[in-house]
């Protein structure tokens, strides 16, 4: 789009794959509509621009040039998000979600890419996060760390223009049958002990008998 002159009678823009456009290297669309959407163009290249006025004297200098480059939009965010403790399997969780609807001019979804994390408002902190990559289908069993704690989940869509908005967040808590007494720092019966959650911080486990 660009500010109206006045007299113009009409616009032609000039646009080419490379820089410098001109009057005479410019390929030329006549009585261009203000704006322009410009078709038919090739996603990841980028293309420039000028555009003249044309009045009762004639065609004026060109405009500055711009420059813009179409890139194929991400999808949506996965939906349906669930994480399920599994009652078979220590420190185990269940996680499955449906695909992000995909319009004709959305790129192809190439995998999923999850997100885990003992703290909540994992979008707000990704850095923070581990982060589970791999997954081509929309059901992942992750193994945590450590039972008896509360994680934290999100999942977003990945293809070739990059990757989606994040689903709902859905936390769960798996168990540890495993844990007995003493352990870590606390040694003894009904101690407990700081162990590596997979997280920037440490966590503290509980090792009462149950």
């Amino acid at each position: 789009s660009w500010q109206a002159v006045p007299q113009a009678e009409q616009y032609r823009v000039y646009w080419s794959t490379q820089p410098n456009v001109s009057k005479t290297n410019g390929s030329r669309v006549d009585a261009a509509t203000n704006p322009l959407v410009h078709t038919g163009v090739q996603n990841g290249s980028t293309y420039y621009y000028v555009v003249t006025a044309v009045g009762a004297g004639g065609e004026g200098p060109v405009s500055q040039q711009v420059s813009a480059s179409p890139r194929v939009p991400v999808p949506g965010a996965p939906r349906d998000l669930t994480a399920q403790a599994s009652p078979d399997a220590e420190r185990s969780v269940a996680l499955s979600w449906l695909a992000p609807t995909i319009p004709a001019n959305i790129a192809e979804i190439l995998g999923y890419r999850i997100y885990r994390s003992v703290q909540p408002d994992i979008a707000a902190n990704l850095g923070a996060a581990t982060r589970i990559d791999g997954s081509t289908q929309t059901a992942l069993t992750d193994s945590v760390p450590i039972g008896g704690l509360t994680y934290y989940y999100i999942v977003t869509a990945l293809t070739a223009a990059g990757e989606s908005a994040p689903s709902a967040e859905v936390s769960t808590t798996p168990t540890d049958e495993g844990g007995g007494s003493g352990g870590g720092a606390g040694g003894g019966s009904g101690g407990g002990g700081l162990f590596d959650c997979g997280e920037p911080v440490a966590c503290w486990q509980d090792s009462t008998p149950r």
